[in-house]
């Protein structure tokens, strides 16, 4: 149970962001498009956006308070190349997947078989948001271990 605690208080937020985007960016492109299939585009990439741009800002926090607590110079560019590696890990390989066939899948169908445009777009969101996760928490974990064990230079 604790470790469902950490995911929900770890992604929650960034799903809240997301969720918010993808509703609003897949209505207005539905309004000034006509195009279900627009729509769920649309709903994808706003989705993305709000998503990752929690989870980045959030990892760059982190990354610069890990710096400061060195008490060495703040590096930018080493804070954003740390921050870019931990959301590639964490995400990526879920997201190739993801962005580019099962959301907007699931996007473009769900608001058809529920006929309910906002109703569809939420259960969509959900449907790709299991796949989504059982990787994307697996990911997580292994770079948790990795990371707790002292990477690879500890083991040689």
């Amino acid at each position: 149970m604790r470790k469902v605690k950490e995911w929900v208080l770890r992604y929650l937020p960034g799903e809240i962001s997301g969720t918010t985007a993808a509703v609003l960016g897949a209505w207005g492109a539905l309004m000034l498009s006509s195009s279900p299939a627009i729509a769920a585009l649309a709903g994808t990439l706003f989705e993305n956006a709000g998503f990752y741009g929690y989870h980045i800002l959030r990892e760059a926090y982190a990354q610069t308070k890990r710096e400061r607590a060195r008490h060495a110079p703040l590096r930018y560019f080493r804070v954003a190349l740390r921050t870019i590696g931990v959301v590639v890990t964490e995400f990526g390989p879920a997201e190739f997947f993801d962005s580019f066939l099962l959301r907007p899948f699931f996007l473009y169908i769900m608001p058809r078989l529920l006929g309910d445009f906002v109703l569809g777009i939420i259960v969509g969101k959900i449907a790709a948001d299991i796949f989504f996760y059982a990787v994307t928490v697996g990911a997580y974990e292994s770079r948790k271990r990795f990371m707790h064990n002292g990477g690879a230079r500890r083991r040689a």
